[in-house]
């Protein structure tokens, strides 16, 4: 039972670091220090297969959130392909819940092309992206004609 708790608390600690690593990824300027800090985590979850949830879910939000065509995204998705079925699962979810959260944030703040910017980059060679998309195809369908009549109007 020590030797459980004992565990634990190793593997909360380094899924701390990893955490921590991950808040500061924005911060560095250099594309090469990003990536070095997304393979090195991205290397701890293949040891820490336990508890390994909240970083995967840092880790999307990070894919999410950086421009398309950046070169941490193409790391992110080699890390993501290469999880085991459990992990890969939940990485499809987490996307769907992003994908969601920023169409919400489109209308709110009125920036709809980053919704398409999104679902392209989804789609963009990233196997899991389009297992995301399949599995939202027709909320996505939804909002992107909604999006398509809202330029339209804007643009009249």
């Amino acid at each position: 039972m020590k030797l459980e708790v004992k565990l634990r608390k190793n593997i909360f600690a380094e899924t701390e670091k990893q955490t921590e690593k991950l808040e500061g990824l924005k911060d560095l300027q250099n594309v090469k220090d990003q990536i070095a800090v997304v393979k090195e985590v991205c290397k701890g979850l293949k040891s820490n297969e336990g508890e390994i949830t909240y970083v995967l879910k840092k880790l999307v939000e990070i894919y999410i959130t950086f421009p398309a065509k950046h070169q941490v995204k193409r790391v992110l998705i080699s890390a993501f392909q290469s999880l085991p079925s459990q992990s890969s699962d939940y990485v499809v979810t987490e996307l769907s819940r992003q994908l969601e959260c920023i169409h919400t944030g489109c209308l709110v703040s009125g920036d709809l092309r980053s919704y398409i910017d999104t679902v392209a980059g989804l789609m963009d060679n990233f196997p899991l992206g389009q297992k995301c998309i399949d599995n939202q195809c027709l909320e996505i369908l939804q909002n992107v004609s909604s999006i398509l009549s809202k330029f339209l109007a804007e643009n009249r």
